[in-house]
């Protein structure tokens, strides 16, 4: 718990997950409370999470932008339950139970995910990672239209059509005979 405590804090980071600094545990650090400055970041508090487990999630979600230690100097949107009820041990052994909103949720959710090999890039609209500096350039009114668009609308991804115009593309394979994929 030490090791993950100094990392976070050198960082001044929201949360650290222990596979984060190659230790297979299922534990991670999260803030306990957001100073009331955000550049003062000395005095950050963090709460001990073992073995979690979301027992609950509403269905309203709320697209926002997330970094990671891991992936340091970027940020994406990722979209997460608002809302979750919630369950680990603490670092002395009791099992508490307790419901997050908004950004502890979001915190728990993107930590926990850590535990089961996923990164918020896994879960990150396509087109949406950003650079920290340019992120912090824009303007506040401009990263709400950002998150109010939606996400990225893709199109089908195009079906090539042979010369014949069937729709089984061939190729020839193993003994000159023609594969169809």
């Amino acid at each position: 718990m030490e090791e993950l405590e100094t990392e976070v804090r050198q960082e001044a980071g929201v949360g650290i997950a222990a596979p984060q600094i190659a230790h297979n545990l299922r534990m991670f650090l999260m803030i306990k409370n957001m100073p009331e400055n955000e550049d003062d970041l000395s005095n950050l508090e963090y709460q001990e999470v073992l073995n979690p487990a979301i027992v609950d999630m509403s269905s309203s979600t709320k697209r926002d932008f997330e970094g990671c230690l891991s992936v340091p100097g970027y940020q994406g949107i990722v979209k997460r339950a608002e809302e979750i009820r919630v369950q680990y041990e603490d670092a002395e052994g009791r099992q508490i139970q307790e419901t997050l909103t908004d950004f502890p949720a979001r915190v728990f959710q993107h930590e926990l995910d850590h535990l089961n090999g996923v990164m918020y890039l896994d879960r990150m609209e396509v087109g949406s990672l950003i650079h920290n500096e340019e992120f912090e350039a824009m303007e506040w009114v401009d990263i709400q239209k950002l998150l109010l668009q939606g996400p990225p609308k893709i199109p089908p991804l195009m079906v090539p059509m042979s010369a014949t115009n069937s729709n089984t593309r061939q190729s020839k394979g193993k003994d000159n005979r023609k594969n169809k994929y």
